[in-house]
């Protein structure tokens, strides 16, 4: 029988080690992105932040779903660690993917949207004339503006887009060009005794700090509300 701490067969556990390697890679640069995704509610995006947070790394949280947002985002995060929660707004969006793709890809430009106020901003910034100046907004991109070299980006989502058919079939061309470019979705598994197993060993090893699950001596009170439904699933199975 498989027990909680044999986590060398825990899918769950074992996936989820892999995001935090995965993780560090973007975080120091050795990888431009990657793509993680479980059910609701796993913690992965606590997980990642706890990387994040350790590796000392500014980075900008978002979710974009507009043209303008998403620009607006890649120039403030242009040079450091991006963020996308709930990244179905750019799976399912082909004018967000293509930005996408010319980001990642081999000239790292970001076109923005041709809007006056990108244009308008753009020209205080180069006016000679000072009152001028004084108008332009540096939190504003410019129409075109190039990828720093500490920039990364980490995608979360609850769908499993390792499998292609589940992109939108609109979005699949451009969405294997950006896993060509180092996207690559990975999911977390989640079969229930193997989440419970997890989620147990989490708070065995006091690992699980969003849950308060400890009473005065160290007995479990409480656990997350996944683990609780996989107990309950799996009820008439023995935990050691």
């Amino acid at each position: 029988m498989v027990h909680w701490f044999d986590t060398d067969h825990n899918p769950t556990f074992r996936t989820m080690q892999r995001v935090i390697e995965l993780t560090t890679l973007c975080g120091t640069n050795v990888q431009l992105m990657q793509m993680f995704g479980s059910i609701a509610g796993l913690g992965k995006s606590e997980t990642v932040a706890q990387v994040l947070t350790k590796l000392e790394l500014d980075y900008v949280y978002g979710n974009p779903n507009t043209v303008p947002g998403f620009c607006d985002l890649l120039w403030k995060a242009k040079n450091r660690g991006l963020l996308i929660d709930d990244s179905e707004g750019l799976v399912k969006n082909p004018a967000l993917l293509g930005i996408a793709k010319m980001w990642y890809g081999a000239t790292g430009v970001c076109v923005c949207p041709n809007n006056r106020i990108y244009s308008d901003n753009e020209s205080y910034r180069t006016s000679d004339v000072p009152a001028k100046r004084a108008k332009y907004n540096k939190r504003i991109p410019p129409p075109t503006f190039s990828r720093g070299p500490l920039h990364f980006m980490l995608a979360l989502t609850n769908h499993d887009y390792s499998d292609p058919l589940n992109v939108p079939a609109a979005c699949r061309v451009d969405f294997a060009a950006l896993d060509s470019r180092g996207l690559d979705p990975l999911w977390i598994p989640t079969e229930p005794q193997d989440l419970y197993y997890y989620t147990i060993g989490m708070v065995m090893t006091g690992m699980l700090k969003r849950h308060q699950c400890w009473a005065s001596q160290g007995q479990v009170v409480s656990i997350s509300k996944s683990a609780r439904a996989c107990w309950i699933s799996s009820s008439t199975t023995a935990v050691a």
